[in-house]
């Protein structure tokens, strides 16, 4: 890599869930696309056999238990950038960041500030809201889950309810309050996209 370039420009960003706010430890962000400096480097690089199993590569990083990642001693221009959670199978979507410049030099103050970039990625979710058959009204409290997962949420005061972070697939949601049948209602849910499932109970 040319010395002149070296911690001259740089990415620095976070990647969280989009839900939450909070980090997402090891998601992987891959540069996509770069200026033509760049991408002659990953021509010349990817040559080698042992490419896609090193551990460390120029166009890849990790975020960090806080989110945080870094990508350093890169030339200034446009990059593309892609995050995704591979380690969490299909509980996150993808996201992409276009457009982001990397600066070339040093600030007034003599200091190298690299690009900034907020990722978030689309968890796999499943929200609605849960009402009586008999009157509409909503239902607070009830129990809502995946079928075969012991983990649950209640309804709120308005009886909606929200599942988040779920494996893709074909589940189904099953609804239980006291004094009311217990419910269930099958969906399809796609890595990333938000799904409405909304269940109405019966008093038992």
């Amino acid at each position: 890599m040319p010395e002149e370039t070296r911690r001259v420009a740089a990415i620095a960003g976070r990647v969280t869930d989009a839900g939450t706010g909070l980090p997402i430890p090891g998601a992987r962000i891959e540069i996509v696309d770069g200026p033509a400096e760049f991408l002659a480097w990953l021509a010349a690089l990817s040559g080698d056999p042992d490419w896609e199993r090193r551990p460390s590569r120029l166009d890849r990083a990790a975020a960090r238990p806080d989110g945080l990642f870094y990508f350093g001693d890169l030339p200034a221009g446009p990059y593309h950038l892609r995050a995704t959670a591979p380690q969490l199978g299909t509980r996150y979507g993808t996201v992409e960041a276009t457009g982001l410049t990397v600066p070339a030099g040093r600030e007034a103050d003599g200091r190298f500030r690299p690009a900034h970039v907020e990722l978030t990625l689309p968890p796999t979710t499943v929200r609605g809201q849960v009402t009586r058959t008999d009157s509409g009204a909503p239902l607070s409290g009830v129990q809502v889950r995946l079928r075969g997962d012991a983990g649950s949420v209640q309804t709120g005061a308005d009886g909606r309810y929200l599942l988040t972070a779920l494996v893709a697939g074909a589940p189904t949601i099953e609804a239980s309050a006291r004094g009311f049948s217990t419910a269930a209602r099958a969906t399809t849910l796609v890595a990333g996209q938000d799904q409405t499932v909304d269940i109405a109970l019966a008093p038992a």
